[in-house]
């Protein structure tokens, strides 16, 4: 029964790879299975070694060479994992805001509230931007008047 069914498969190999014998196509499906469960347990590996402080320090990196587009990815990747990293959410704003992206740096900035209620004068003092403030203002009323009448 065994040796049927080996010569049925081999049969069938050979149809579809006719210079292939069965002992070489079983060489090359164990090979890629092992080079991707590598590759996969490596993915894994990295993935878990990428922590919010070390994407904040590349992102930092980033900055500091101006590359501000690669600081951005690495400072979104560090708030995703932790919203709650003060450092990496205040320069982060600040990126945003230098870029042109007022809107999503007052989003963010107002997340640091969120998260930090009582420390609004180290968020704030790090959001000297006229136009950051402006941003912040609008997200935070939906009317730039009322906000105005407010204050």
């Amino acid at each position: 029964m065994k040796k049927e069914w080996v010569s049925d498969l081999d049969i069938l190999c050979r149809s579809v790879f006719p210079s292939l014998s069965l002992r070489s196509l079983l060489l090359i499906v164990t090979v890629s299975v092992a080079v991707a469960m590598a590759g996969g347990f490596g993915y894994f590996h990295w993935q878990r070694t990428q922590t919010p402080q070390s994407l904040f320090e590349s992102g930092k990196k980033y900055y500091e060479q101006k590359k501000y587009q690669e600081a951005t990815i690495q400072l979104m990747n560090a708030v995703r994992k932790d919203p709650h990293h003060k450092e990496a959410g205040l320069l982060l704003s600040h990126i945003l805001a230098a870029s042109g992206n007022l809107n999503a740096a007052a989003v963010q900035l107002k997340s640091l509230l969120e998260h930090y209620p009582d420390d609004p004068p180290r968020i704030w003092n790090s959001a000297t931007s006229t136009l950051l403030w402006t941003a912040a203002i609008q997200a935070t009323f939906d009317k730039p008047r009322d906000s105005l009448e407010r204050f």
